[in-house]
């Protein structure tokens, strides 16, 4: 929270031993989880109204945002955490992208990048980069994007606009750096208590160790609502199951059409929402795939 923002009291949460375990209508511990959603939505509240009187980052008006701290997530992989300047701040929801731009000599190059932080009206946000060998923009991220460089940014810009409980199930399916708009689907649906939609997330990726964002996806888990299963090309089984955690659902093979069609036999196909992400070529096959089965081409939606 914004430490500026006077903010009620948090709920103190009871102890185990403090119900009697006799299924009260009124337990203490469902009462603590209610008080805390109502705590949360209060401050969330008082967290808008001061920051609607602060500047907005806008598509058209470029901000400059400071990195705050960076983090390897895996081979190439990194995370950039960044804070905008006083007195501004960033409105947007899941799948929404922002555009950096650096400049080169007397020249700009500009590229988009999918926020991978929560949504919402924030005055930080966090973004996940692939850096590529010999790619312009890599070579300068590389280079200058440390703890208190510059950068300057735009947006959001994209809309997806899911209301919850429009659709009873939905299927997420990412290959590589696609799952960031993917996890951001799927964590804002499992987040709302009142959002009762079933998820199913395929996840391809070329080994165990680029799959990118496995811990927070492990915790998604917990969810009654949120499953994800993994698909590795170029691993060998034998190794992987001696690393792997025991609850994870790990193919050796690519998504295919098998693979689409096994999970579409138990989803009613008149109340799906199918959302993809990754390289075209992946994208492609895959909505093919999903269109020769039955599904309309108004319920499949990609983020790139």
């Amino acid at each position: 929270m914004d430490s500026r923002v006077p903010l009620p009291p948090e709920p103190l949460k009871p102890e185990e031993s403090q119900c009697c375990g006799q299924g009260c209508q009124f337990c203490v511990l469902d009462i603590y989880q209610q008080e805390l959603l109502i705590w949360q939505k209060k401050c969330e509240e008082l967290k808008n109204c001061q920051f609607e009187q602060n500047n907005k980052m806008s598509p058209e008006t470029y901000v400059s945002c400071v990195v705050e701290r960076v983090e390897k997530l895996c081979s190439a992989v990194f995370l950039f955490h960044f804070k905008l300047p006083e007195n501004n701040c960033i409105k947007y929801t899941a799948g929404q992208h922002v555009i950096a731009r650096e400049f080169t000599g007397n020249s700009t190059i500009c590229r988009p990048y999918t926020i991978i932080s929560s949504p919402g009206l924030v005055t930080t946000f966090s973004i996940l980069i692939k850096l590529y060998d010999g790619g312009m923009m890599s070579n300068i991220i590389r280079k200058k994007w440390l703890a208190g460089y510059a950068v300057d940014w735009r947006g959001p810009i994209g809309e997806y606009n899911y209301q919850p409980n429009s659709y009873r199930n939905i299927l997420l399916i990412a290959a590589g750096t696609g799952i960031t708009p993917i996890y951001q689907m799927a964590r804002m649906i499992v987040d709302n208590p009142e959002d009762e939609t079933r998820v199913l997330l395929l996840y391809s990726c070329k080994t165990y160790s680029d799959i990118i964002l496995r811990d927070k996806l492990h915790q998604l888990q917990d969810y009654w609502n949120f499953k994800v299963r993994y698909f590795l090309s170029d691993d060998l089984k034998q190794e992987v199951e001696a690393i792997r955690r025991y609850n994870e659902d790990i193919n050796y093979h690519r998504i295919n059409e098998d693979v689409v069609n096994n999970e579409l036999k138990f989803l009613p196909h008149d109340n799906l929402r199918v959302y993809l992400c990754g390289p075209k070529s992946f994208e492609k096959n895959i909505s093919d795939n999903l269109t020769k089965i039955g599904i309309v081409k108004s319920s499949i939606l990609t983020f790139s």
